[in-house]
This record gives structure tokens, C-alpha cells and sequence, in this order.
């Protein structure tokens, strides 16, 4: 009775403060709270991959968090993957596959970022707009 009560302490001690598995991922290199507002510093610099994938432009300090076959998730699902990045004038630009089912929520994404999760880098998709934005995907 005494062994079985201490190994149940120590395993709930365990759990509260030595395992990492509930501790958040490191989330944003910027910090930010709601939206990243992003303005691209120049034009896009490979409009013909925007003509066949998605397009989405972060901060140049994100450029190792992305990269061909990282995935593109919104809640905890994948719908899509990153085809290539390029960087240029202090912007990643990533152009990415969408799943056809899930085009027109990748439309309406009004919050994403690239962040470092425990299975590795990934764009989340944090919040989508119940309208259509002013820009679309690929045609």
C-alpha cells in the first residue's frame, strides 16, 4: 500500500513538473499576439510558381522553418505542403500545395505562421474568415 502511494506521487509529480509534453511550442519568433500583419519588402520573386501554388510571405527570419515538404496544417490536420521558398529583400515567400477540399479554407486564412512544433516545422493556420479576402490562390 505504501510502495503503490509513492509510486503514484511520483508519477503525478512526474507529470506536473519534469515531463515537457504539455509546456507550449515555441509559437513565434515575433511574440505576437493575434494576427502577424506582414507587408512583403518587394515584389514576389517567382510569380509563375503563384500561377500553380499558394502563396504566403512571412518575415525572412522564419526561412528555416520553412522548407520543400514542410506541412501546412490548420487544426492539427494537414492539408497541404510547402512545394519551395524562396527569400528575398528580408521575405520568405513560400508557395504551397493545398488539398482541392481544402482550398477555400486556405483562402479564407486570415492568421498563419511558419513555428517549430516537437514533430518538427510546420505553417499553421491559426484562423480563417467567414468572407472572402480581397486576394485569392492560384488561378
Amino acid at each position: 500500500m505504501v510502495a503503490a502511494t509513492i509510486v503514484m506521487i511520483g508519477g503525478v509529480s512526474y507529470e506536473l513538473f519534469i515531463r515537457d509534453d504539455d509546456a507550449p511550442a515555441r509559437r513565434s519568433i515575433t511574440e505576437h499576439e493575434g494576427t502577424l500583419h506582414w507587408t512583403p519588402r518587394g515584389p514576389n520573386p517567382a510569380p509563375r510558381l503563384s500561377e500553380r501554388y499558394w502563396t504566403w510571405s512571412y518575415p525572412a527570419a522564419y526561412s528555416s522553418r520553412v522548407r520543400k515538404g514542410v506541412g501546412v496544417y490548420f487544426r492539427g490536420e494537414r492539408i497541404g505542403f510547402v512545394e519551395a521558398k524562396r527569400v528575398d529583400r528580408g521575405t520568405v515567400w513560400v508557395y504551397a500545395w493545398i488539398a482541392p477540399e481544402f482550398q477555400q479554407l486556405a483562402l479564407n486564412a486570415v492568421e498563419s505562421e511558419p513555428v517549430e512544433t516537437k514533430e518538427g516545422p510546420r505553417i499553421q493556420i491559426y484562423r480563417v474568415a467567414h468572407s472572402r479576402p480581397a486576394e485569392s490562390g492560384p488561378a
